[in-house]
């Protein structure tokens, strides 16, 4: 098994880089280029989350923030933040990425190429996040298994009473016994 390195995980964590052993990485919905094919989910207002609810105002946004780096809290929280961000656009910010250093926690090319083997399901209607990047992920891979689906919602998978859900991931556990 080879081993493969992390450094920064997120712009929020300084950690020191820590070798460890990957047999492969189960990506939903996966974004690696923050800076092309992400660039406009990070900082452009979504139409999609203007129609889907009502505008979330600033001030509940800030106060759903808090003034701590907000990594654990109820669903509805996180969402309505996660909302806000997705109405207004500074998703990117929020997430503490400026559009200058996206490309640091970006995957290039070269980047995408050393990953270890890959499971990528997306929906190629997502709203949320571009399909071109799970697809061109899935390109430029080496070794990896893709599950698409058509016309259904980011999260597809959510829901295991529907037929895509259970499948998406029952795929991905059949994946993981094989490598």
């Amino acid at each position: 098994m080879a081993h493969y390195s992390y450094g920064r995980m997120s712009p929020l964590h300084d950690s020191k880089q820590t070798a460890f052993p990957v047999s492969g990485v189960m990506d939903f919905y996966g974004c690696c280029d923050l800076a092309g094919s992400m660039a406009s989910a990070l900082w452009q207002p979504s139409l999609h989350y203007q129609h889907l609810m009502p505008a979330i105002p600033p001030r509940t946004a800030r106060s759903l923030r808090g003034t701590q780096v907000l990594n654990s809290a109820p669903v509805d929280r996180r969402f309505a933040l996660y909302a806000y961000a997705r109405q207004t656009g500074p998703w990117g910010e929020l997430l503490g990425i400026s559009r200058s250093d996206a490309s640091r926690f970006s995957l290039d090319t070269a980047a995408q190429k050393a990953l270890p083997p890959l499971f990528i399901a997306a929906s190629k209607a997502d709203s949320d996040v571009p399909f071109i990047c799970s697809q061109t992920l899935a390109e430029t891979a080496p070794a990896g298994e893709s599950f698409f689906v058509d016309r259904l919602e980011h999260d597809f998978d959510r829901d295991l009473a529907h037929r895509e859900g259970m499948d998406a991931w029952q795929a991905c556990l059949d994946w993981a016994d094989r490598i």
